[in-house]
């Protein structure tokens, strides 16, 4: 599927070109991608790469997670989906985070928007550790099947 980057609206264009309602599962699966691809390219430029384009990187991942709570919750009114609460508040402070680092700007801030202290970098990520619990299947779809502890 392509996702359509439409603000107003949860829609997607399925492979026949017909719009369909984008389900929290897919908002979630597409965030878990879409920032680890952000991180991916982040760490291709910690050395000798541009640090403008890496800070303007950060940002865009910050503001990304930003939105995910609206989306999620857009998402599962459109389609009559329930959204656990708990998982909910966890994306709410990920979204804290996120415009609280937006704010200051400063790189630490937008870089450590999805981590916690002690974590190792083969450790599943904040947004990664909600999907896990609410759609482990996206990990399985994804080939990467990693565990939480």
């Amino acid at each position: 599927m392509v996702v359509l980057v439409i603000e107003s609206t949860q829609m997607m264009k399925d492979l026949t070109g017909e719009l369909s309602t984008q389900t929290p599962e897919d908002i979630l699966g597409h965030a878990v991608k879409y920032t680890r691809s952000l991180g991916q390219e982040v760490c291709g430029l910690l050395y000798g790469g541009d640090l403008n384009l890496r800070k303007a990187k950060l940002r865009e991942r910050a503001e990304f997670i930003a939105g995910l709570p609206k989306r999620i919750l857009t998402a599962a009114a459109e389609t009559g989906q329930e959204f656990p609460d708990e998982e909910l508040q966890r994306l709410r402070t990920l979204e804290r985070l996120a415009r609280e680092a937006l704010e200051t700007g400063d790189g630490y801030s937008l870089g450590s928007i999805l981590s916690e202290q002690g974590m190792t970098t083969n450790e599943p990520n904040l947004l990664e550790r909600v999907t896990l619990r609410v759609y482990p299947q996206i990990f399985l779809d994804q080939g990467k099947g990693r565990e939480e502890k």
